[in-house]
């Protein structure tokens, strides 16, 4: 009797996993390890069940238009910055024509410095967009090799006078040796620690200090943590600082949103992990790991 209630159950397992065979094939193919935007085709699971099948099909459906919604989204950006950048230099270069005219009264020079600044911050904002819309559409190669001690020399070169002007020590701790990094874009990787460490210091309180070091994983993964003793982040808002023109109640009158952003789709085409810890008054920290 045990031995046949023993068999019945073993049969049971055995049928049951073969009965839910497709659905497994469905949730290894459809949900896990994919990776957004979808740009693979994947075939429809064979299985004779209909519900499966309707299953199946309706994945296949639903992963169709969130991915012609991103198409479509993507290529309006990318056509509208490029559409908008050339009457932006243009006007541009009238104000700054305007600006070196001689009869030009005080007043009125103001004025055209005002409407400068203005220009000068819709091109940034246009430019960044632009930037996102480029990596979205896999406009960067990825045949680099990242050099992490000199790459963080060129970055603390263009922002070194922007921390001293603050009083801003920053303290680099890499570990002996050199770390390599293969298959990156120097252009991108430098774009996305030069916003990290830049919101670090502009973020940060008077006389304060940004720690940079890095570290190996058991699972060889290298990390690289930049820690800054700032105004911090709400709890509430860490899981939305990433979205485009979003930025915190803190922040609310510095930048354009759009830093962080940028640092996301880098992070995601290059298959980086960002991770973030930040405590309100005592600073914030950025974990980058590099696969």
């Amino acid at each position: 009797m045990i031995g046949l209630i023993i068999l019945t159950i073993l049969i049971d397992l055995l049928y049951t996993r073969l009965v839910l065979r497709p659905l497994g094939l469905i949730i290894r193919t459809r949900l896990l390890n994919r990776r957004f935007p979808f740009k693979e085709h994947l075939p429809p699971i064979k299985t004779s069940t209909a519900d499966f099948r309707y299953l199946d099909n309706a994945l296949i459906e639903l992963m169709g238009k969130i991915k012609e919604a991103f198409d479509k989204e993507r290529e309006f950006t990318s056509n509208a910055s490029h559409e908008l950048m050339t009457p932006i230099s243009i006007l541009q270069n009238k104000l700054e024509n305007l600006m070196v005219d001689s009869d030009m009264n005080v007043a009125l020079q103001e004025k055209t410095l005002g409407m400068m600044k203005t220009v000068n911050r819709l091109k940034k904002i246009v430019h960044s967009l632009l930037l996102i819309s480029r990596i979205d559409n896999d406009q960067f190669t990825r045949t680099d090799t990242i050099n992490m001690d000199q790459l963080m020399r060129e970055v603390m070169e263009e922002l070194g006078h922007r921390a001293e002007t603050r009083g801003i020590e920053v303290s680099i701790d890499l570990p002996p040796g050199v770390i390599v990094i293969p298959q990156m874009n120097h252009e991108l990787i430098f774009q996305l620690f030069y916003n990290l460490i830049n919101n670090a210091i502009r973020y940060n309180k008077e006389n304060g200090q940004i720690f940079i070091n890095a570290k190996i994983s058991p699972l060889h993964t290298w990390t690289i943590h930049i820690r800054d003793t700032g105004i911090g982040i709400p709890p509430e808002e860490l899981d939305t600082i990433f979205d485009r023109f979003k930025k915190t109640r803190q922040a609310s009158s510095e930048g354009y949103g759009l830093g962080l952003s940028i640092v996301k789709s880098i992070a995601q085409y290059h298959n980086i992990r960002l991770a973030v810890n930040s405590e309100p008054g005592i600073g914030t920290q950025f974990s980058v790991v590099f696969p």
